[in-house]
């Protein structure tokens, strides 16, 4: 059961750039970002965080997430304070999966239709929280939700995790 779940968990990390990832952003609008430079890594002890079940996969979010940030001109440090944290944990569920395959013309005014499948598929959601680096406050949060690709740890899926990182982290920081 728990190699059901490693292949499901890349669930979010797919081809984001396809906006198969639903992506929601949430920010403090009293906080300034703009003299935010340096950044650190924050442990949370998150319930049911998939991520730690995993940890090539979470080396691969915060492998995409260091890589986004220092091209945003953000820098990474080990020690020492910071102006602001980052916190990833992502969460998995069962969902209904609805797809549409073929079309039937149908010229009655139910309009077009065609068949549809169901089927039961995995549901992933990434968390990537930005923590204010003197007060710990959540300053700003990206999730992303997408169902998950069943492709095992490799290229195609570092691919997935860089662009589904890159696709939440869009809108960091807030202009």
């Amino acid at each position: 059961m728990k190699y059901f779940y490693f292949l499901l968990i890349p669930l979010l990390f797919i081809n984001a750039s396809c906006s198969r990832v639903s992506v929601d952003t949430v920010y403090d609008p009293s906080v300034s970002f703009k003299g935010l430079k340096t950044y650190s890594w924050e442990h949370l002890d998150a319930p049911d965080d998939r991520l730690e079940s995993y940890p090539e996969i979470k080396k691969m979010v915060h492998e995409a997430v260091d890589m986004v940030l220092r091209l945003k001109g953000f820098e990474l440090r080990e020690s020492g304070p910071t102006d602001f944290k980052v916190a990833t944990y992502a969460g998995v569920k069962q969902a209904m999966r609805l797809t549409r395959s073929g079309r039937v013309h149908d010229n009655t005014w139910l309009g077009p239709a065609g068949r549809y499948d169901y089927s039961k598929a995995g549901k992933v959601t990434l968390f990537i929280d930005i923590f204010d680096g003197k007060t710990g406050e959540l300053i700003w949060r990206g999730i992303g939700v997408g169902f998950m690709h069943n492709y095992s740890i490799g290229d195609k899926m570092r691919k997935g995790v860089n662009e589904s990182v890159a696709y939440i982290l869009r809108s960091f920081p807030p202009s």
